[in-house]
């Protein structure tokens, strides 16, 4: 298997593992909101589960890079691209939580 088919592969699964979870957790949150009635509480948990989803597909790509590196196998380039974008990303979400929230930055 060539670097860049292993790195498609670990990015597909990362990104599935990230719109699962994410989508899930928004989801949870969603309907919590609309049972409780409030109006805010939907953009919110919207913004968490982004936010959710951010951090597994860093942490699932920092942790197979991580891998690789014990394995003697270097990532490719995109993988660590990826990587450290979503990394960055991950980094600003809370952000984004408390200004959907109101808290004010």
């Amino acid at each position: 298997m060539s670097v860049s088919d292993r790195d498609e592969a670990v990015l597909r699964r990362a990104l599935r593992v990230g719109a699962l979870g994410g989508g899930s957790v928004a989801g949870l949150l969603l309907a919590t909101a609309a049972m409780a009635g409030s109006g805010r509480g939907g953009v919110v948990a919207l913004t968490i589960g982004f936010l959710v989803a951010t951090l597994l597909v860093a942490a699932w790509l920092l942790v197979s890079i991580v891998v690789d590196l014990v394995a003697d196998a270097p990532p490719g380039r995109r993988r660590v691209a990826w990587a450290a974008g979503a990394f960055l990303v991950a980094l600003i979400s809370p952000v984004c939580v408390l200004g959907a929230a109101g808290a004010g930055v």
